[in-house]
């Protein structure tokens, strides 16, 4: 809210936000539900999304749609929309190998040696249904995006 006041007030800038049909990441429920756990007692606006390194994530008293954007926010390279359906909060923790495309956003990283590494964790969207019961697939849908209306040179300091 502060960055949007600076942001009004310096550049002039008016905007609204809109329902666009973009490519997305939708997350939804895998055959056999969810295997996530219900945040017990939730403390009120408590909630963690912590990397323990790239591809570690623990997540708690999160809803679908807090997780959606942290993965949005973090490391997928499109908009992951909540098709879940799923209204309660959620304490998990998820483990994959990231591909290429993920945190993209971090800058380039070293190479990875093809692990031979029976133990590796799987990709993301294996361990998605093996570790949490949910599924993210690439494809068309509404998304929320932020569409300017007016910006201006900027006011002198």
């Amino acid at each position: 809210m502060l960055m949007q006041s600076v942001l009004t007030q310096r550049f002039g800038l008016t905007f609204h936000h809109d329902q666009r049909e973009l490519s997305v990441y939708a997350l939804t429920v895998a055959k056999g539900g969810p295997k996530m756990t219900v945040t017990a007692d939730p403390p009120s606006g408590s909630r963690n999304f912590l990397y323990r390194g790239l591809g570690d994530l623990r997540v708690t008293n999160s809803t679908m749609k807090d997780f959606c954007d942290g993965m949005q926010g973090s490391a997928m390279d499109k908009p992951v929309v909540d098709h879940t359906g799923l209204t309660d909060r959620y304490d998990f923790q998820l483990k994959w190998t990231p591909d290429d495309s993920q945190f993209a956003q971090f800058g380039p990283r070293p190479p990875q040696p093809a692990s031979e590494d029976p133990n590796a964790p799987p990709s993301l969207y294996t361990a998605l249904q093996e570790q949490l019961g949910l599924k993210l697939e690439a494809t068309k849908a509404k998304a929320d995006v932020l569409v300017i209306d007016h910006v201006e040179k900027p006011s002198e300091n």
